[in-house]
């Protein structure tokens, strides 16, 4: 976050300090963006590269291309093969290719989620083509488990 200063003699304009020095993937030249947010926005954004250890503007860029890289998987899956042979048991299999939607692996990925939500997710998602009640019954297992650790 950069700051000003005013030097000693007061003569001199403020003085801009800037944040940490650029790394990993945010090294090199960057073209400055200025957008206005609400505060709250703001606060989020502070506390997530406090705790990514981050820049704000290299914790703005990250969350930017993720928001990119969601949107393509979305597009990339809007519609569910007609054909059989579209499907694959490795990387597409039939219970997870729902139509106009995200996978859930790649919706659990983005949004981050635990062990346990990201199974609930799963088991919602894919009861209806696969596992019936038993999926739905798995879910409210660990969404319980979800619950017992808030409390």
């Amino acid at each position: 976050m950069a700051t000003t200063s005013t030097p000693d003699n007061g003569d001199d304009p403020p003085v801009k300090r800037r944040g940490p020095a650029p790394r990993g993937p945010f090294t090199g030249k960057r073209k400055t963006l200025t957008t206005r947010i609400t505060e709250g926005v703001r606060e989020q954004l502070e506390r997530a590269a406090e705790a990514n250890d981050r820049s704000l503007s290299q914790e703005i860029e990250f969350r930017l291309e993720k928001s990119f890289l969601t949107e393509e998987a979305i597009r990339d899956r809007e519609s569910t093969p007609d054909n059989p042979d579209d499907y694959d048991p490795i990387e597409r299999p039939r219970h997870y290719c729902r139509k106009g939607g995200i996978e859930p692996f790649d919706f659990i990925q983005s949004n981050r989620l635990g062990f346990a939500a990201g199974n609930v997710v799963k088991y919602i998602i894919r009861y209806e083509e696969k596992g019936g009640v038993v999926d739905l019954q798995k879910a409210r297992w660990y969404l319980q488990r979800l619950i017992d650790e808030e409390r």
